[in-house]
């Protein structure tokens, strides 16, 4: 997937039955001080065994882990 068609309430898949929910996207979501990427996200995870948690990630990550957009 694009990181263009990654947006702030979108729900994506990775085509094995994990679903996340893109809460926002900015650079105060980086990993770590120093941090290379700066254009980063915060998602809550829909299924699976971390249902209900939030998470950071970069939107290159994202974006190569979304297979298909669901809403």
């Amino acid at each position: 997937m694009k990181q263009s068609e990654i947006v702030i309430g979108g729900v994506y898949s990775n085509g094995k039955c994990r679903v996340r929910t893109v809460i926002d996207i900015g650079p105060q979501y980086t990993l770590y001080n120093g941090q290379a990427d700066a254009k980063c996200l915060m998602y809550t995870v829909d299924t699976g065994p971390n249902k209900g948690k939030s998470f950071n990630m970069t939107v290159q990550r994202f974006a190569y882990w979304a297979k298909e957009r669901l809403d």
